[in-house]
């Protein structure tokens, strides 16, 4: 059974001018700390934006803050990008092919799918490193987790160049067959 620690909402008001504010609770929220945090990056794999050089620079800072506080978390870690191809947020059918590669635009793209990028260190559409109850981990990546995450975040620049970054992460996050096991229904969110 998991425990629960109270999370108080306070909301301030003045009383009056020479009191300052009053804080009265307006609710109290029962919240489950775990350690399971699900993790998307969003990237733009478009011509007209490579900042993957520096993502890449900032992966093992990502990775040593979170060991910061309390071990490491059970983490799933998925790369989707901004290639929708032409298909719109509300068009149930792309549109007509733009352009070749690199910076073309044809039919859904990637669709919000996870990304491995032809990796061969992670087994899976993402990454999944979770401890066991003997203090062992289950992992199905090889080697170490930065060179797993960077092998995932190479994206490249041959993505659509009409970016939608948005709706590329609403695609990865909505039920998308292509991503299943990525969200776990208990687990924290970052994107």
């Amino acid at each position: 059974m998991a425990m629960r620690w109270p999370a108080v909402l306070v909301v301030a008001a003045c009383s009056s001018p020479s009191q300052g504010p009053t804080r009265v609770p307006a609710a109290i929220v029962e919240t489950i700390p775990n350690k399971d945090v699900d993790v998307l990056f969003l990237i733009d794999d478009s011509i007209s934006l490579d900042m993957e050089t520096h993502l890449k620079d900032a992966l093992p800072r990502f990775i040593d803050v979170l060991n910061e506080h309390g071990g490491f978390p059970n983490v799933h870690i998925g790369v989707a990008t901004s290639d929708l191809g032409t298909s719109a947020i509300a068009d149930a059918d792309p549109g007509p092919t733009i352009g070749g590669a690199p910076g073309g635009c044809a039919g859904h793209g990637k669709n919000g799918n996870l990304q491995t990028n032809g990796s061969t260190d992670v087994n899976g559409a993402f990454i999944s490193d979770v401890a066991n109850s003997d203090g062992s981990r289950t992992r199905n990546y090889s080697g170490a987790l930065t060179d797993a995450l960077d092998a995932i975040a190479s994206v490249g620049t041959n993505g659509c160049g009409f970016e939608q970054p948005l709706e590329g992460i609403e695609r990865a996050l909505d039920n998308n067959p292509a991503n299943t096991g990525f969200l776990r229904p208990d687990a924290n969110l970052a994107v």
